[in-house]
């Protein structure tokens, strides 16, 4: 599980990522960043610790996200590119919430024809 608050750690996390999925979180951060910055630029812009972006490296991580009684499931979606699925949860903890990602491969995405 990886956590990024800030761009400079979502640049750093993003080179060991698929390229549709590193994309998909640029889009995601930028689009907070809109929408709860204050003013200041996209390099001093930080998450706070419930807000910030959860990177599920494991498909077990999900269960044990999904499972914490302490935390309101406010939603699962899947966004299906091209090569991978992207699983979006969000989770409602301590009125913020929580945007957490795991990414996996899409079984038929190299079938031979």
């Amino acid at each position: 599980m990886k956590k990024v608050y800030n761009y400079s750690e979502l640049q750093a996390v993003s080179q060991q990522l698929p390229y549709e999925f590193a994309k998909y979180l640029m889009d995601e951060f930028t689009g907070l960043y809109d929408y709860l910055s204050n003013g200041e630029g996209i390099n001093e812009f930080e998450l706070s610790p419930n807000q910030g972006i959860v990177i599920l490296e494991r498909k077990e991580e999900i269960n044990t996200l999904i499972a914490n009684v302490s935390w309101e499931l406010e939603f699962v979606e899947k966004v299906q590119f091209q090569n991978h699925v992207i699983h979006r949860i969000a989770i409602f903890q301590d009125e913020d919430v929580q945007l957490c990602y795991y990414v996996e491969e899409k079984k038929d995405a190299f079938r031979k024809e």
